[in-house]
């Protein structure tokens, strides 16, 4: 056998090693993404709940998440046509991940901390993470929680 083909032979099953690892840890790895849901009944399962639907763009489900008070006194945002219509018109989807932090509660208010990671991998010069940081207020309406701040989506932008 000559020196290109061995080197041929040599690379090709290289390749083919690469892809058979890359493929087992594809397999492999789907499975650790799993979100563990916290109680519902609980301001941080309210938000919770909120981003996952957010994530599977059942836009009505989260916003059943808002309070109707609170919509009712955004000017903008006080339908579910103009609140869902940020999320739809958007152009790109960049990747994101929210983190619950603290969360007091005070009798039927709560403040929930997130940390929202935006990936935006169209910017070749910047830091593509873009992490910004909000506190979501929540008031207990009989047993449940509903998101009165913020209600405009503007957020995972």
């Amino acid at each position: 056998m000559r020196s290109s083909n061995r080197w041929l032979c040599a690379f090709g099953i290289t390749i083919g090693v690469l892809v058979i690892v890359a493929v087992v840890l594809v397999l492999t790895m789907t499975g650790e993404g799993a979100v563990t849901l916290l109680p519902e009944d609980t301001p941080e399962g309210t938000v919770q709940r909120y981003f996952l639907a957010i994530e599977a763009k059942d836009y009505e489900k989260a916003y059943s998440y808002l309070s109707p008070s609170a919509i009712a006194e955004q000017t903008y945002y006080n339908s579910y046509e103009k609140w869902s219509q940020a999320f739809i018109q958007r152009r790109q989807t960049n990747a994101w991940k929210a983190t619950l932090g603290e969360s007091p509660v005070t009798d039927d208010r709560a403040m929930v901390a997130v940390t929202i990671d935006v990936f935006r991998p169209d910017t070749p010069f910047e830091n593509p993470v873009r992490t910004r940081h909000y506190v979501f207020q929540l008031k207990k309406e009989g047993t449940s929680w509903s998101i009165i701040a913020p209600v405009y989506p503007l957020y995972l932008y």
